[in-house]
């Protein structure tokens, strides 16, 4: 289960379930470990506690007598005439109506002690629980070793060897776990900074859509309210379209209804409603998703776009690609942005809060496909040129007979096309955070969509 959760975080339920169970174990270890260092110190008996501690770690060691009164010379049940499972209360009595059976007399015989001393042995022995049971437990060994044997002493000596096989375990689970973070002391500290939380973005911007929109289902108890299956949203239920990634955030923070989330459905309509390449086309996924708000993060429009294109059944290569530039006798890797992407509606409203956006002129970049020493394709610039307008840049393209050229922007921010206002979205909350690749750009911006 560790090697499991190291691999998708997913699993980490079922390890807790183990590390629940492993820490009880180890508690139980601490408790008689705890009580051998009382008894050291008190100079009291550590026999039983040594054997409990030894045993709950595997190494049970064979339990030796040496008073008399927990000699195993005779059966202590047999002596006291008592069944194995006897309560303390039969303990008490049978040793009691023994004892006044041989002490009838006004003098007593040898016999009469020993046989005395022998009843008051195991009624010492029976009466105490601690001693009952290291007793109970080296008659079964004895019985054991009786009846198989080699075959005993073997089973002795693989808890040994299960004790040594915990040990080695342990060193290994430590070296695994523990060892390798050594030098990442600034990861563990920083832990709430990665994607496994909401940063500070998300958290305060799912408080502010929580406190500043209206309640989905017109009473904010709702939220704790229990509910039977099938549920029939109201009229005023809508929902809040993000990326799947945040619709779980969305539920527990901001208590709205996310139009996707990581249990899946309704990914592939986020999708369609986050590359429409028009208004139009944006509006009717909107009332299908029946979302009211928008929210677009730095993500969702770089390092997640490819995933956004991929649920919308769209090659990625549509709205951006990786080009190679010589420079200094090795190739350089440099992302390229095409005018579907800037066209899209998630692109329009994060980085152009879907108004009007100018352009200063339009880029072609021209390219030749090579193959790498390993076989694999890539492309290469070999030029670049610009136009005042979009249209020349179109009109020169057309008439290219041979070659590759693509009209294209290296900046996500500068788009080579021009963009019209959208009529249907207004910004309502921009992040104070800002964006790790631009600290000029809010990390996260939340639209309403108002239908025209």
């Amino acid at each position: 289960m560790l090697i499991a959760t190291l691999d998708l975080r997913r699993f980490a339920a079922f390890f807790a379930i183990n590390v629940a169970l492993l820490t009880g174990y180890l508690t139980i270890i601490i408790y008689y470990a705890v009580r051998f260092i009382i008894n050291y110190v008190t100079s009291r008996s550590n026999e039983y506690v040594s054997s409990q501690l030894l045993g709950f770690i595997g190494l049970k060691a064979p339990i030796t007598y040496k008073s008399s009164e927990t000699s195993t010379k005779f059966d202590y049940y047999e002596v006291l005439g008592i069944p194995r499972n006897a309560i303390h209360k039969q303990i008490k009595k049978a040793h009691r109506d023994l004892v006044s059976k041989y002490q009838i007399g006004i003098t007593l015989t040898d016999n009469d002690r020993e046989r005395l001393r022998i009843i008051d042995g195991a009624y010492a022995v029976l009466s105490d629980h601690h001693k009952r049971a290291i007793y109970d437990r080296s008659e079964s060994n004895m019985a054991m070793k009786e009846k198989y044997g080699t075959k005993a002493r073997k089973r002795v000596g693989f808890q040994a060897g299960n004790g040594i096989n915990i040990t080695v375990a342990g060193l290994v689970i430590f070296l695994l776990v523990f060892f390798p973070n050594f030098n990442e002391i600034p990861t563990i500290i920083n832990y709430t900074t990665q994607q496994q939380a909401p940063n500070d973005a998300w958290s305060n911007s799912l408080s502010w859509l929580k406190d500043n929109t209206p309640e989905p289902f017109g009473d904010a108890a709702f939220y704790y309210a229990s509910y039977q299956t099938p549920f029939l949203y109201p009229d005023t239920a809508y929902s809040v379209a993000a990326w799947w990634d945040y619709g779980y955030w969305i539920l527990r923070i901001a208590h709205r209804l996310p139009s996707c989330d990581p249990g899946g459905g309704n990914r592939a309509s986020v999708a369609n409603l986050f590359t429409a390449q028009s208004e139009t086309a944006a509006n009717e996924e909107a009332n299908k998703l029946n979302s009211k708000y928008i929210i677009i993060d730095d993500a969702t429009v770089t390092t997640k776009f490819y995933a956004v294109a991929i649920y919308e059944g769209t090659n990625p290569e549509q709205f951006t690609e990786v080009f190679y530039r010589s420079a200094g006798g090795k190739m350089i890797p440099e992302v390229y942005y095409y005018p579907d992407y800037y066209r899209s509606l998630a692109v329009r409203l994060y980085f152009f809060d879907g108004k009007e956006a100018t352009y200063n002129g339009t880029t072609i970049i021209s390219y030749a496909e090579r193959v790498n020493q390993d076989g694999l394709l890539y492309k290469e610039i070999i030029g670049t040129q610009s136009f005042p307008t979009f249209e020349q840049a179109v009109e020169y393209i057309s008439k290219k007979s041979s070659g590759n050229y693509k009209i294209a922007s290296p900046n996500p921010m500068i788009t080579p096309i021009p963009l019209t206002s959208l009529e249907s979205y207004n910004l309502v909350y921009s992040s104070s955070q800002s964006a790790q690749a631009n600290s000029n750009v809010p990390a996260l911006k939340i639209f309403e969509y108002v239908p025209q």
